[in-house]
């Protein structure tokens, strides 16, 4: 009777695996991403890469005059809160639609992992997901050098500025604490 219960316990978790197998299999033929990609990372994708992006992108209009307006990102819904802004100063897009084609973009850079809260608040913000290229609005990188800011757009951003490794890395941080503590007693 124990080894019939634990052969129907083994037959249930491998119909279990197998669905689940079957399922994700469905959903990457559904969302292809370059076999690249997939590469690069060596398996360890996140499930925000293979979410869509939004069909709306939202914009925040400057308070200050002449200024271009700001990306802006609603809080998700699952937070139950509302967002501190004046409703009247966001202006909503189809990315498909109002405008020509509204192409919003972000890139993960080689020198850093794919983190999911960047992921999703993009994708939850209209931007979509850069395997690769120059076309992008927002490259997320680990450090940056002067190299990079350099070869950027005008309408490119980017995450880091230069040299801030210094102030976010604690070692470093006291090294430069200490050396201005020296010259400045």
């Amino acid at each position: 009777m124990e080894n019939l219960r634990k052969h129907k316990l083994a037959c249930e978790q491998a119909d279990l695996r197998e669905d689940l197998h079957s399922k994700v299999t469905r959903f990457i033929v559904a969302n292809p991403v370059s076999a690249a990609f997939l590469r690069r990372e060596k398996g360890r994708l996140p499930y925000s890469v293979f979410k869509a992006s939004a069909d709306e992108v939202q914009f925040l209009k400057s308070e200050f005059k002449g200024r271009p307006p700001t990306a802006f990102f609603p809080y998700p819904t699952y937070v139950h809160q509302a967002q501190p802004h004046n409703k009247s100063l966001v202006k909503s897009y189809q990315r498909r639609g109002d405008i020509e084609y509204l192409y919003m973009s972000f890139l993960v850079s080689e020198r850093t992992h794919i983190y999911n809260a960047v992921v999703n608040t993009m994708k939850t913000g209209g931007f979509e997901l850069l395997e690769s290229g120059e076309e992008y609005n927002l490259i997320w990188t680990g450090y940056t050098t002067i190299q990079d800011i350099l070869r950027l757009n005008k309408y490119q951003k980017i995450n880091h500025f230069p040299e801030s490794v210094n102030l976010g890395r604690k070692d470093l941080l006291w090294q430069n604490i200490y050396r201005m503590r020296l010259k400045y007693p």
